[in-house]
């Protein structure tokens, strides 16, 4: 994204939003994420919601895994848009 918005802010408050720590978004690698499904014993017959899902990691290695997007809620608007494209 445009960097100019949060350096702008940031020199005018002389402080910096961490949205990482903001919204505790630490985003879980593509190969853990298919590990993480593995161990869970995902299955197609399964109902299932995403409650943190960043940037779909996990969403997305249940769609390899058993071809369907589950369900995904984010609390940063940013997540919830990228979601938005994926889904």
């Amino acid at each position: 994204t445009d960097p100019r918005p949060v350096l702008l802010g940031a020199v005018e408050s002389g402080s910096i939003v961490d949205k990482k720590k903001l919204h505790q978004a630490y985003y879980t690698p593509a190969d853990l994420a298919d590990e993480i499904v593995q161990a869970a014993g995902v299955t197609a017959g399964h109902s299932i919601l995403e409650p943190s899902c960043g940037c779909g990691a996990i969403a997305a290695a249940i769609e390899r895994r058993v071809g369907y997007f589950p369900d995904c809620v984010d609390n940063d608007p940013a997540a919830v848009a990228h979601m938005a494209r994926l889904g």
